[in-house]
């Protein structure tokens, strides 16, 4: 059986339900779109963050396999809200690794999350994937000179992924 990330949130902990991860039954898909599967349908769901879409983007040339940027649209849940920007950061470092393309320990990332004028984005500066924490991530949403409101239902989370060559 596939291996799922769930991600619930309390005062302790965060839980992810990630439906773009595929399951046994599955074929992985660069978009998914989850219309049938609702969280307003389950009532365990109010403390869960899930992953509503995701998209994987690669550039061709001489650039393919060092670059890779992958968006997710998360539902957030009301609980968040109420909890500190560090509990955020724990989701988005935990996808961020879920999902780094490369699957290598030795990627170099910076996570990006749109404002709410979905023009302006804050981020956090790019470093070993190992090397981010929670608390970055929390610290770019703290000191950003524009509101990023975690209490809007749904926010994107951006992953921009480096893959340095290996040293001969």
């Amino acid at each position: 059986m596939a291996k799922r990330a769930l991600l619930v949130i309390s005062h302790d902990k965060v839980q992810i339900d990630d439906l773009t991860l595929p399951s046994s039954d599955e074929s992985s898909s660069d978009q998914v779109d989850v219309k049938n599967n609702l969280p307003s349908q389950k009532p365990e769901s109010k403390n869960i963050v899930r992953v509503l879409s995701k998209t994987c983007d690669e550039p061709k040339g001489k650039f393919q396999g060092a670059i890779a940027t992958v968006r997710l649209l998360l539902e957030l849940p009301p609980a968040l809200i109420l909890l500190d920007s560090e509990k955020f950061g724990e989701c988005a470092v935990k996808l961020m690794k879920t999902h780094n393309p490369f699957k290598s320990d030795r990627s170099i990332v910076s996570i990006a999350i749109e404002g709410d004028d979905n023009v302006s984005n804050v981020s956090t500066q790019f470093k070993p994937i190992g090397n981010i924490k929670p608390v970055d991530v929390a610290r770019c949403i703290e000191d950003a000179d524009h509101e990023i409101d975690l209490g809007l239902r749904q926010k994107t989370v951006i992953f921009t992924y480096l893959n340095p060559p290996s040293s001969n």
